[in-house]
Order: structure tokens, then C-alpha cells, then sequence
């Protein structure tokens, strides 16, 4: 073969060799389109949160089966109160329930907090404090009784929750204290001298709450609090949503989603 011939033979051989390197893998490209697809839905999606402060909320109370403590409330008191006071089997719980703030539309809720201000301790503040968040199963009211100690009690007016009745005195709690689910949704603890403090509740139990009241609206009754009720002085006051000392600090529930 002449030079010529050779130049050109070496020249196709060599460009058959050069497509086959450089062609395009059909595979490959599926995979590149699915990672450019991957990213566009990424970039495309949009991360925030939503805060409700519009809510209800109320204390009941439990003075060891004494009857007259069937009707004592704090409907409209700036705190609320849970936990044991100074006296044995005097317990107290904090009932709330917020209105729900509007999401954006194909909304998917990734995780929620609940904010209470831990306004002060009973007399002792030398252990900490645990508290329980359970989902209330029935809804309870609000009503118009008011008084400056809140661990005491007020006597209760129309619609008030007390520790008998969730709307007093027309609707009585399925069982006396609190109609509500027999696990917790979440937990938190005070530590020692930590009050005046915010305590942040956050599970996954949580988000499911929200995320089945938002599913189902009219079964959003709230959250009922607990303290630790077998112990003297684990009572802690949290500010309400008529708390006037500083408004930033009445109860927040953050919802965190994206879409």
C-alpha cells in the first residue's frame, strides 16, 4: 500500500476509534439527566416556616378530690400552671390549643416546636422539672375567670375547663383531669435555676399532631401539660396567651415545612 493509502487508513481507523471513546452512553446520559432533574426539583424547592400565637388555653385544678376544686380555672390569667403545688395531691395542668396558620399550598410539614416561657418555679428551685405534652381527645373552653395566683384558682365561669368539666358546666371531660392520649407526644425538662427560661418541645410525635389537625381539622383540640405529680413544688407557671409582661414570649407553635 502506498503512503497515501496508509495516511488514509490510519486516518479512519483512528476516527472509528476516537466515536467510540467520545460517543455518547445512552445510559449514562439517563443517569446525567436524572441528577440535572434531581437538582432542578431541589433548587425548585422552597424551605420556611409558619408561627401561630392565636390560641386557648386555661389551667385546672386538683386539690386531692376535694369537690370545690371541680370548679376553679384561669381562663383569662397571664400564666399557666402544671405540676404539684406545695401540698400533696394538689395537682395542676395546663390545657392549650392553637388556631392553625394557613400553608402554602402542596405544603410538607418537616418538623414543629412549641415554645412555652417559663414565667417562675413554686417555692423550690433546687431539682429540676419534667413535663409532658399528651393530644387532647376533646375540646375544652376558655372562659372568663381570672386571678392573680394562679396556683390557686379562680372560681369558674361559662366555658371555663376545670378538672370535672371541659366546658363548665354544660360538658364534663370523659374522664375527670383532661380527656387526652395515654402517650406522650413529647417531653422537656427544666434544669436547676433555669426559670425564668423558654422551654422548646419538639418529636416527631409532635409533627404528626399538627400534621393530622391540619389533615382533619376539627379534631385539633390542643395539647393538655403535665408536670410531675407524685413531688411537692415541681409546679412551674408558663405564660399564657394573655401574658401582658412581654407579649414575644406568649405560647408559639412553629411549624416548619417546605414546598
Amino acid at each position: 500500500i502506498g503512503n497515501t493509502a496508509r495516511i488514509i487508513l490510519c486516518s479512519s481507523i483512528l476516527a472509528v476509534l476516537l466515536g467510540s471513546c467520545t460517543k455518547e452512553n445512552p445510559e449514562s446520559s439517563i443517569l446525567d439527566e436524572n441528577k440535572t432533574d434531581t437538582r432542578l426539583k431541589s433548587a425548585m424547592t422552597t424551605n420556611t416556616s409558619a408561627t401561630a400565637t392565636d390560641s386557648i388555653d386555661n389551667t385546672i385544678y386538683y386539690n386531692n378530690g376535694l369537690v370545690a376544686a371541680d370548679a376553679l380555672s384561669n381562663g383569662k390569667g397571664t400564666t399557666m400552671v402544671a405540676g404539684q403545688v406545695a401540698t400533696s395531691n394538689y395537682n395542676r395542668r395546663a390545657v392549650l390549643k392553637f388556631h392553625m396558620p394557613t400553608l402554602h399550598a402542596g405544603y410538607v410539614i418537616d418538623s414543629t416546636t412549641l415554645t412555652l416561657y417559663a414565667v417562675k418555679n413554686a417555692k423550690d428551685s433546687t431539682f429540676a422539672r419534667s413535663f409532658s405534652l399528651y393530644k387532647l381527645t376533646a375540646a375544652f373552653g376558655e372562659g372568663n375567670s381570672v386571678t392573680t395566683n394562679a396556683g390557686v384558682g379562680a372560681a369558674a365561669q361559662t366555658g371555663d375547663a376545670t378538672w370535672k368539666w371541659s366546658f363548665y358546666s354544660s360538658t364534663q371531660w370523659g374522664t375527670y383531669g383532661g380527656s387526652y392520649e395515654s402517650t406522650a407526644s413529647a417531653s422537656q425538662t427544666i434544669g436547676v435555676d433555669e426559670v425564668p427560661t423558654d422551654v422548646i418541645f419538639s418529636s416527631t410525635q409532635m409533627t404528626t399532631d399538627v400534621q393530622n389537625w391540619y389533615s382533619s381539622p376539627s379534631s385539633n383540640y390542643g395539647w393538655i401539660i403535665k408536670g410531675e405529680e407524685n413531688k411537692l413544688l415541681t409546679a412551674t407557671e408558663f405564660a399564657s396567651v394573655q401574658y401582658t409582661a412581654n407579649v414575644n414570649n406568649r405560647p408559639k407553635l412553629t411549624i416548619y415545612y417546605h414546598y
